[in-house]
């Protein structure tokens, strides 16, 4: 069993080394207060105002290690093993009830594939916020209460069965999903409330920038911010 790092009762915002505006930063903070980096997810902090709690992973891209070890000590985690991305080892090493991160959709598309592939293995709420994207896994039923027309685009990592399906414009209820055969792109708010589910873990749902506080409630999150 893997070794806590760090525990949280707070949810956790997690920093990738990809594409990360400061606002996208502070925006997460607010929601997740606790600030972790993912190796080279550090950089963007340097010459700011923000200290992560720890910087986790191989630490092949970290600029600045010194400073930083100096800075974190025994928090500054070197994981040699390259079985597993930052991501998944940041993870592993966390214990906290939830996670908002940024850094990880945007940039190298293999990159963002892989952290989409964590997210369905992983049963505990986390939401990815790019530029012009929020992903979550919708490990079960998922209820939301966005706008009419807001964009619920839902992409399969693996074969699921939709169940259900209110508050949608294109009907999902019974739908097999698979890679390469039938998806769910495109998909949008046609009522007040939208609710629908699956079969099993492997469903990616992508919602407009902007969304994170209904990706989280959306998997059962519960949290306090000042948004």
């Amino acid at each position: 069993m893997t070794e806590k790092i760090l525990t949280s009762d707070q949810g956790v915002t997690l920093l990738g080394g990809g594409p990360a505006t400061p606002r996208m930063i502070s925006d997460a903070v607010v929601l997740a207060p606790n600030l972790v980096a993912a190796d080279g997810g550090a950089n963007h902090l340097v010459g700011g105002e923000l200290v992560p709690s720890a910087i986790i992973g191989d630490l092949d891209s970290l600029k600045d290690r010194d400073q930083w070890r100096a800075q974190l000590g025994d928090n500054l985690v070197h994981v040699a093993e390259q079985e597993s991305t930052d991501f998944e080892k940041c993870l592993a090493r966390i214990d906290a009830p939830f996670f908002v991160c940024v850094g990880f959709l945007g940039g190298r598309q293999d990159h963002g594939l892989a952290a989409l592939h964590t997210l369905i293995n992983d049963p505990r709420p986390i939401v990815l916020i790019g530029d012009s994207d929020v992903a979550f896994a919708a490990h079960c039923g998922v209820s939301l209460a966005l706008e009419v027309g807001e964009r619920i685009s839902i992409f399969p990592m693996r074969t699921v069965r939709a169940i259900g399906g209110a508050g949608l414009k294109y009907p999902v209820d019974g739908l097999r999903m698979e890679a390469g055969a039938q998806i769910g792109v495109s998909n949008e708010a046609a009522a007040p409330g939208q609710s629908f589910g699956f079969d099993r873990p492997g469903a990616i749902v992508f919602l407009n920038a902007g969304n994170a506080r209904d990706a989280l409630q959306a998997q059962g999150a519960l949290f306090q911010s000042a948004i």
